[in-house]
């Protein structure tokens, strides 16, 4: 598991829809399937909730002493 800040998250979303926005697939199947993977990674990203900072420095904490 890693954990990446809700800026981190915010910018890969709108990395992956800038992707699927500006790609043309010009008919390749290659570049129409990871369209539709970026496609499928940003409404899973955006269905999980931010976790809270007490609760990532919880988890931070516990790695570090695991």
């Amino acid at each position: 598991m890693h954990l990446i800040s809700n800026q981190q998250r915010r910018e890969v979303v709108e990395f992956l829809t800038a992707f699927i926005e500006l790609t043309p697939d010009g008919g390749s199947n290659r570049i129409y399937n990871l369209k539709r993977r970026a496609g499928l990674l940003v409404r899973k990203l955006k269905e999980n909730q931010e976790i809270s900072n007490e609760t990532a420095k919880a988890i931070k904490k516990q790695m570090n002493h695991g």
